[in-house]
C-alpha cells in the first residue's frame, strides 16, 4: 500500500503536478516519434577494428530522461512494482498505464523510472520506451489524471 493511498487528490496533485508539467513539454515531441527509433549506432568511419560502437540519441530523448531522473518519479526500488504487477512486457506496462487512477500515479512513475534506470547500463532501453509508446502513455495518463480543475497543457 503507498501513501498516496491516504492522500486526497489536492495532495497528490500538489507533489506530482510541477513534474507533470516538465515532462509536458515533451508531449508533442513524443507524439510525432512514438513507435519510432530514436537513436543509431555510432560505428566511425574505419574504426570498427579497433574501437567499440555506441548508441548516439535523439537530444529531445536525453533531455525528457534527464528530466524524469530529476523528478519525483525517481524510485531505485521500482523494480519491485514489476514483481508485485508482472510486468514482462511493453504490452503489460501499457496496461497497467491505462488503468492507473489518481491514487497510483505513483505506479507510473515506477514505470518511468524503470526505463530511466535500467537506460543507463543498456543502450537501448531508452530508445525502446520511445518505440514501443510507453513514454507517450505515461505522459498522457498522468496529464489525464491530473486534470483536475483545469487543462495542464
Amino acid at each position: 500500500m503507498y501513501e498516496s493511498d491516504k492522500m486526497t487528490r489536492d495532495e497528490i496533485k500538489a507533489i506530482y503536478e510541477e513534474d507533470v508539467h516538465k515532462l509536458l513539454r515533451y508531449l508533442n515531441w513524443l507524439q510525432k516519434v512514438s513507435g519510432t527509433v530514436t537513436s543509431d549506432i555510432y560505428k566511425g568511419e574505419g574504426i570498427e577494428s579497433t574501437s567499440v560502437t555506441f548508441p548516439v540519441y535523439d537530444a529531445n530523448l536525453l533531455a525528457f530522461i534527464k528530466e524524469i531522473k530529476g523528478s519525483v518519479f525517481m524510485n531505485k526500488n521500482c523494480v519491485y512494482t514489476y514483481s508485485k504487477y508482472r510486468l514482462r512486457t511493453p504490452a503489460d506496462e501499457l496496461k497497467l498505464i491505462d488503468r492507473c487512477t489518481m491514487q497510483e500515479v505513483k505506479l507510473i512513475g515506477d514505470i518511468l523510472a524503470n526505463y530511466a534506470i535500467k537506460g543507463t547500463v543498456k543502450g537501448t532501453v531508452w530508445s525502446e520506451g520511445v518505440k514501443n509508446g510507453i513514454y507517450l502513455a505515461a505522459v498522457l495518463k498522468l496529464k489525464d489524471l491530473l486534470e483536475i480543475r483545469k487543462p495542464l497543457a
